[in-house]
């Protein structure tokens, strides 16, 4: 009977030591939902065609990418590798490879189809920032760029993004820490490297629903080394950095 005794409360001690994390995990779902809640609906998916040229050969191809919509008028930005990949793969491999962007479409809410058009390139930062090609009568949802979040070392952060047509085009949640903060020559965060194929073009957003930044493509050539060894990365370019290109965007 006594063996029992003390196995029951030492049971009931692992639940009452595990009770807080519990909790705070609970709450950490909670507000992650509250966020995704709150900006899904500016997270769209974009369709892009492309036709490449590589060796003499020609082909066109279908791709898919997340933008995230910035201003009611349907402004959207993401990563410039998502419109045009083969321009990264041809500087990084030393081939003569073209591509040419032939239409870009937005999936908005309720199945509506947008057909869009490029309004800035910044290789620099890999984004691109599109545009509807005429306006639109009804708003858009958007992310609020004067709304930005920085977010510190270990700090959790929501990341939004959609999946394509087999799932439906459902939005996807992913709460996920930040790893790393560089703060030079331009700031920019970094999460899990496992996770950076979920992060490409996707926004990610504090806790508390402030836009952080975007996912995009980080490359570097390393001079001592082929033109094939490249090191790339999926980072977060911060909102400070798309506001920039935003107003570039907005005046043109």
């Amino acid at each position: 009977m006594q063996k029992h005794f003390f196995v029951t409360w030492g049971l009931l001690l692992s639940i009452f030591v595990a009770m807080p994390f519990m909790a705070s995990g609970d709450a950490l779902a909670s507000q992650a939902r509250t966020v995704f809640e709150q900006h899904k609906s500016a997270v769209v998916m974009v369709r892009i065609m492309m036709s490449f040229s590589f060796e003499g050969n020609e082909n066109e191809e279908e791709m898919e990418a997340t933008a995230t919509l910035i201003n009611a008028q349907g402004l959207a930005v993401l990563s410039l590798t998502a419109v045009d990949p083969m321009a990264l793969y041809g500087e990084a491999m030393g081939q003569n490879v073209t591509s040419k962007l032939l239409s870009l479409t937005v999936l908005a809410e309720n199945g509506r189809e947008v057909e869009y058009e490029v309004a800035l390139r910044d290789k620099d930062l890999d984004l691109v920032y599109i545009r509807p090609k005429e306006k639109e009568e009804t708003p858009f949802p958007f992310v609020d760029l004067t709304q930005a979040g920085v977010p510190e070392l270990a700090d959790p952060l929501v990341i939004i993004s959609q999946l394509g047509k087999v799932g439906r085009r459902a939005h996807t949640l992913l709460i996920e820490r930040v790893e790393t903060v560089v703060e030079k020559p331009r700031k920019y965060f970094t999460i899990g490297e496992d996770r950076s194929k979920a992060l490409m073009c996707s926004p990610a957003f504090t806790m508390q629903g402030n836009f952080v930044g975007i996912g995009v493509m980080r490359a570097m050539l390393n001079p001592a080394a082929q033109r094939s060894q490249r090191a790339a990365m999926v980072i977060i370019v911060p909102v400070s950095d798309i506001l920039e290109g935003a107003k570039q965007a907005t005046a043109e």
